[in-house]
């Protein structure tokens, strides 16, 4: 009597973690982060590589209007879940890296300040905190 083989359940390759379309889109996030990212209301989008995330905008990066950019990028620096996690920080860095950006920032500074102290109170030292 021969055995039949049963089937066996397919095993998820690791890189499927990291891999932004298995995020679920409808799952609760700490922010409206998740839903403006994924409707498009954030200029840019994830880029895999081999060795290093980056992020790659949909327009160049010295056009983008920080009202209200940054303001979604600070407040998405209170998520935990990649990739948001990765998006809001490198994004945030990346605009506020900008050549005259200061004066870019000042006017919507009073805007930026809340979001960006929550982000700092209510934080895990590795989510913001990192090295350049």
């Amino acid at each position: 009597m021969s055995k039949r083989p049963t089937p066996t359940k397919p095993v998820p390759r690791p890189s499927n973690r990291l891999n932004p379309k298995t995020v679920n889109q409808f799952a609760k996030t700490v922010t409206a982060f998740g839903s403006l990212y994924n409707s498009g209301a954030i200029p840019c989008r994830l880029c895999h590589g081999s060795v290093k995330h980056t992020l790659q905008w949909n327009q160049p990066v010295e056009t983008i209007i920080f009202d209200p950019t940054l303001i979604y990028l600070a407040e998405g620096l209170r998520e935990s879940q990649h990739p948001y996690t990765f998006i809001s920080r490198e994004g945030f860095v990346e605009l506020c890296r900008l050549p005259g950006s200061s004066e870019r920032i000042l006017p919507i500074l009073t805007r930026l300040i809340p979001p960006l102290r929550t982000a700092l109170v209510g934080c895990f030292e590795s989510h913001v905190v990192s090295e350049p």
